[in-house]
C-alpha cells in the first residue's frame, strides 16, 4: 500500500514539475531576436544610416533580425528606425537601417544602438 502511494505521489511531483518547466521556457524563448520573426511590411530600402540614399531593395514580407534601434529623420510619421539583417532570400546578411513602421512583429527587447 505504501509503495503505491509513493509512486502516486511521484507522479504527481513529476507532472507538476514538468508543466512548471513548460510555463516557464515558453515566454523567455518568445522575447528573442530569432524568435521574434520580425519582417518587413512595406518594401522599402536598406540605408547605410538612417535617412540616407538605399543600396537594397527589401521587398515586402521578407524576414529581418531587429539588432538595434536608433533616432533618425522623420519617416513614416516618426523618428524611430531600426538597425536590420536581412534573413531570408537573395539578400541574406544584408544590414541596414530601415523606419520603424516598415517592420512588423517587433522584438520588443531590441536595444538602442550603439554609437558607430
Amino acid at each position: 500500500m505504501q509503495s503505491r502511494r509513493r509512486t502516486g505521489l511521484a507522479a504527481a511531483l513529476s507532472v507538476v514539475v514538468t508543466a512548471g518547466a513548460v510555463a516557464v521556457a515558453t515566454p523567455a524563448m518568445a522575447n528573442t531576436r530569432d524568435n521574434a520573426n520580425s519582417y518587413i511590411n512595406t518594401r522599402t530600402n536598406l540605408n547605410s544610416v538612417p535617412g540616407a540614399a538605399g543600396y537594397f531593395w527589401a521587398n515586402s514580407g521578407v524576414g529581418v533580425w531587429m539588432d538595434c534601434w536608433t533616432q533618425g529623420p522623420l519617416a513614416d510619421g516618426q523618428y524611430k528606425w531600426f538597425h536590420v539583417t536581412v534573413r531570408d532570400g537573395t539578400g541574406y546578411g544584408t544590414p541596414g537601417y530601415v523606419p520603424a513602421p516598415r517592420v512588423s512583429n517587433q522584438w520588443t527587447s531590441s536595444p538602442l544602438c550603439p554609437p558607430w
